[in-house]
């Protein structure tokens, strides 16, 4: 074999491992909901090609890894014919490694889809070539696994995965996008954990369980709640709830105590992801969770409203009020709800307030001031002033918020 026959040899068969190898990646990293898109939707011929493989992915690995080993084997003889042994050695780890693993894998995970679906005739041309011996060597692998009570899965569907299907059929038209908000916001039910839209401990309205009837017909009333929270000495012991339609439907008016009327009420972890809560709460059959921290302590609660909302946006009742929680009162000066979030701010002042260790615009004035501010005191940060308009010693209620003009450069 003649030096240049020995390394065009070589140069094939390095170009046949990266495109084995940068296959092999790409194929695992393929997102097989956005393939099936393409085949189904667009009818793409060589995505319904691919769906198949992926189907049934145990035989095209087997193939490229089959590949991957005769075009290595060959490039390491080929390289013997030219070089010592030792030089051979040398060249070949490093060129092998960078050029027929590194490059190639990183390439193709970086754009599995695209280059899955542009290489696929040429690796089918493989995939027939190889076919002897990767059927039975995939073959013994499946029984290896059988025998085991395991199976090879077909490519795994991701979260991400609906996600993508489900915008790529919004912007071609398919479904509504007030269908793909809920769509959305189903998913983002996996992985959303309960203190994340629970009513915080601060806001909750809740009686002790030594309260009367007509002290529960007042806070049903003013707050227009049909659950009320019951607790015993203090939040942190929630010992049930009332529905106010067992008071409104009681005929003994004249007893009153309001134990009676108590029903047990589900305590939940502040981590339990919203979409095992929801469906707990369907079993036990209740509409109300009290969320509880670390020490066991009431970190807020929890309702359906609470949780079909995460799906459908707001929904408002007869007793919601839709009064918003920024108002501009001024040139760049805001009267602002203290629970109202960050990036809600940010938006309306067109300011950006970024703090990744706080949610509220209360949080982060506590932050700012290292402390809990207190009603009438003034907070600087930046191109911001605050001023709390209402609060207690325990909280922030109301800010007045003014976002200071950009100081003018010094002529000169």
């Amino acid at each position: 074999m003649t030096v240049s026959i020995a390394l065009t040899i070589l140069f094939a068969c390095v170009v046949f491992q990266a495109l084995f190898a940068g296959y092999e990646t790409g194929f695992v990293s393929l997102n097989p909901l956005r393939i099936r898109f393409l085949a189904e939707e667009e009818g793409r011929d060589r995505a319904k090609r691919l769906l198949r493989y992926a189907s049934k992915p145990d035989q095209m690995l087997a193939m490229l890894l089959i590949g991957t080993n005769i075009a290595t084997v060959v490039a390491s003889i080929a390289l013997a014919r030219v070089f010592s042994e030792v030089a051979a050695l040398l060249i070949a780890t490093p060129l092998f490694l960078v050029f027929s693993e590194i490059v190639p894998k990183s390439i193709f995970r970086a754009h599995p889809n695209r280059l899955s679906l542009w290489f696929l005739p040429l690796i089918e041309t493989w995939y027939v070539v190889l076919a002897p011996i990767a059927a039975p060597i995939s073959w013994i692998t499946r029984a290896m696994f059988r025998g085991k009570g395991h199976h090879i899965s077909p490519l795994m569907t991701t979260r991400e995965d609906v996600r993508v299907l489900v915008d790529e059929s919004a912007h071609h038209g398919n479904i509504a996008p007030e269908e793909q908000r809920m769509i959305h916001g189903v998913i983002n039910l996996q992985a959303t954990q309960a203190k994340e839209i629970m009513v915080p401990r601060i806001d909750m309205q809740a009686l002790p369980d030594t309260a009367t009837r007509a002290e529960l017909l007042a806070l049903l009333v003013e707050s227009g709640r049909t659950r009320v929270p019951i607790y015993h000495d203090s939040v942190d012991s929630v010992t049930g709830v009332v529905n106010a339609h067992d008071v409104l439907i009681d005929g003994t008016p004249e007893v009153r105590d309001i134990a009676r009327f108590v029903r047990p009420v589900m305590h939940v972890p502040d981590t339990m992801k919203v979409d095992d809560l929801f469906q707990e709460m369907k079993r036990q059959k209740q509409h109300m969770a009290i969320v509880t921290d670390e020490y066991g302590g009431t970190d807020g609660l929890v309702t359906i409203e609470d949780i079909l909302e995460e799906i459908f946006g707001d929904i408002q009742d007869e007793h919601d009020r839709e009064e918003s929680q920024i108002h501009l009162v001024g040139p760049g000066a805001y009267v602002i709800d203290a629970r109202t979030y960050l990036d809600d701010v940010s938006e309306a002042i067109n300011y950006e307030i970024a703090d990744p260790e706080v949610e509220t615009i209360g949080g982060w004035l506590m932050r700012v001031a290292g402390r809990i501010p207190v009603q009438g005191e003034v907070v600087a940060s930046g191109r911001l002033r605050a001023t709390v308009l209402d609060g207690t010693p325990s909280s922030i209620n109301k800010i007045r918020l003014e976002v200071l003009p950009e100081p003018k450069g010094i002529d000169g």
